[in-house]
């Protein structure tokens, strides 16, 4: 089936080729009765050609109408036809966005381009070396009709009509096999959709990878670009067709600046500092509004675990130190504060002995809650004090304690270990509440809504949950991260968005009222360990294994609910 570039014209082909007229939808006439078995269909530019490759009586072809005439103008024949090999032989088709070209592709490596006027087969002064045994699904034009995309395995193959030479663009470091290709409209840009089901985004003018889209989950069957080149829209053996937002103020950008991964992130509340931690113990704090690097804060020798903002934005908390598998420490817990101002370090919180998984700063910044391999305590922040434990709640060996956070009063302090429950406490009364029970695989992550009224948690059963806190119980637990485990969970500022990042190499962004998923943003593949959103809620960030953090504009409400209807439709 195929829609001519004006949208007035509808071809269906299959024994035989019918032309509808779109408005209003009526056939207009068919074309051939002689059993001819169509196996694709191409519009030229213009409007003025419609290509129809099939087969009839043991005899590969290319038919050629004049659509002004339907007549037929043209048959190539200098096609091999496959005895015993079941399905078409050419599988696709296109022309030039001049029309001077028509190029087919087909199985075991057929590969064929002729010119429009004469219909004589062109041969390129370096033809393209191609695998025989691959079948070339898709090929497209570049839209000045200079570059044709070739998808060839583990490589797309670009060959320049100019010159004649051909190059090449390697997928052989994601370890994908590319499938469909489609040119951007300003031919900046080349998308390649891959067995996986994986949609890679390319610069042309370098062969650079810039973004990666995830969501489906087979192989991309056909791709395209919309008019204005901000969307992409695919389909995908796994019944499914998406649209995705690759608008320019929506991409990914990556910020370098470690040798090793990048651990955590935190923005402070003024939205004027970005502060990161990698695994060597190095803490970097960033000009938030121009991503220049300000500073190193050296001090810690392991790696960092959290990183956390006091309320007024002049402190930093930090946590470093690991456990093993058994429970025992295998770097010792340590938490510094820092001034940010003066870029200098206040203290260290003395007196712990085990690892430290996270610390955060109450409401008020008065409080820390440091979470313990076992315990969960309460230092005073001003002075680095330990004035109290929150009682009754020594941890089982397996139970050990992973996450913490308070709400946003500062009233409850939500504790999270690899147990099946979350413990919410009143931190005035230091009193146990109601847990929050129903996990799988305990918490690795969670967050509390701008309102304070939901927690977000992540797990290992790659469930992220939505808890209603005053009611105390479960109102949603969302699949879409594939492996490991879920790292970091972060609200949207005015709460309607949750972004989730995962050892997938996925950032998710999900609708709350929804509770469903809406976009993912990236995936690579690294671990992503971090995301956070600025507290204005214009730019998402993550952190990643390969020493870099992805810096994006956020999309809106508006956007993530399009995406939504988008989806269900």
């Amino acid at each position: 089936m195929g829609l001519s570039p004006d949208g007035q014209t509808l071809a269906w082909g299959a024994r035989g080729v019918s032309l509808w007229r779109t408005q209003p939808m009526s056939e207009v006439t068919n074309l051939w009765t002689d059993n001819y078995v169509v196996s694709v269909l191409a519009f030229s530019r213009d409007n003025q050609k419609l290509a129809a490759a099939g087969s009839v009586q043991a005899s590969n072809q290319i038919r050629i109408c004049d659509l002004a005439t339907k007549q037929l103008t043209a048959v190539l024949t200098d096609l091999p036809y496959y005895w015993g090999l079941h399905g078409p032989t050419i599988v696709s088709l296109v022309f030039s966005p001049q029309g001077e070209t028509l190029a087919a592709g087909g199985r075991l490596g057929l590969f064929k381009v002729w010119n429009t006027s004469t219909w004589q087969e062109i041969s390129p002064d370096s033809k393209p070396e191609l695998d025989k045994l691959l079948e070339i699904r898709s090929l497209s034009f570049s839209p000045d009709g200079h570059l044709l995309a070739i998808p060839q395995g583990k490589a797309v193959k670009l060959l320049d009509f100019r010159t004649g030479s051909t190059s090449s663009l390697s997928l052989a470091e994601d370890a994908e096999e590319a499938l469909q290709v489609a040119f951007s409209p300003d031919g900046e840009s080349l998308a390649v959709g891959t067995l996986s089901g994986v949609i890679k985004l390319f610069k042309t003018k370098t062969n650079r990878k810039i973004r990666s889209l995830v969501g489906h989950t087979e192989a991309i069957s056909s791709l395209a670009f919309s008019q204005d080149g901000g969307s992409i829209v695919s389909g995908s053996s796994d019944k499914s067709v998406r649209v995705w937002n690759v608008s320019e103020n929506s991409r990914e950008e990556v910020i370098r600046g470690y040798t090793n991964s990048v651990l955590c992130l935190a923005l402070s509340n003024n939205g004027q500092l970005l502060a990161s931690g990698s695994s060597d113990g190095a803490i970097k704090l960033w000009d938030a509004a121009s991503l220049r690097e300000l500073i190193t804060l050296g001090g810690h020798k392991y790696r960092i675990r959290s990183l956390s903002f006091s309320p007024d934005s002049s402190r930093l908390v930090s946590t470093s130190g690991d456990e093993t598998e058994e429970g025992s420490p295998s770097e010792p817990g340590e938490v510094k504060l820092w001034d940010v101002t003066k870029r200098t370090e206040l203290g260290t919180l003395q007196g712990l002995t085990n690892a430290v998984r996270s610390a955060a700063f109450s409401s008020d910044g008065s409080t820390l809650a440091v979470a313990t391999s076992y315990v969960a305590e309460l230092w005073d922040a001003s002075t680095r004090r330990f004035p109290s434990s929150l009682p009754e709640q020594e941890k089982n060996f397996g139970e050990r304690l992973t996450a913490i956070a308070f709400s946003p009063d500062g009233q409850t302090l939500a504790v999270g270990s690899y147990s099946d429950s979350i413990e919410l406490w009143d931190v005035p009364s230091r009193r146990p509440m109601v847990a929050l029970s129903g996990l799988g695989g305990g918490v690795e992550c969670m967050a509390f809504s701008p309102d304070g009224k939901l927690l977000a948690t992540g797990s290992r059963d790659l469930l992220v949950r939505l808890w209603d806190v005053r009611a105390r119980k479960l109102l949603a637990a969302m699949p879409g991260h594939k492996a490991l485990s879920i790292t970091s969970v972060a609200f949207s500022p005015d709460g309607k968005t949750l972004s989730s990042g995962g050892a997938d190499g996925t950032v998710r962004l999900w609708c709350v009222a929804a509770r469903s998923e809406v976009a993912t943003l990236r995936s690579d593949s690294d671990k992503v360990f971090s995301v956070v959103f600025s507290p204005d809620g214009e730019c998402l960030l993550s952190a990643n294994g390969r020493g870099t953090f992805g810096f994006w504009r956020a999309p809106s409400f508006r956007e993530t609910d399009s995406a939504l209807k988008t989806k269900s439709q």
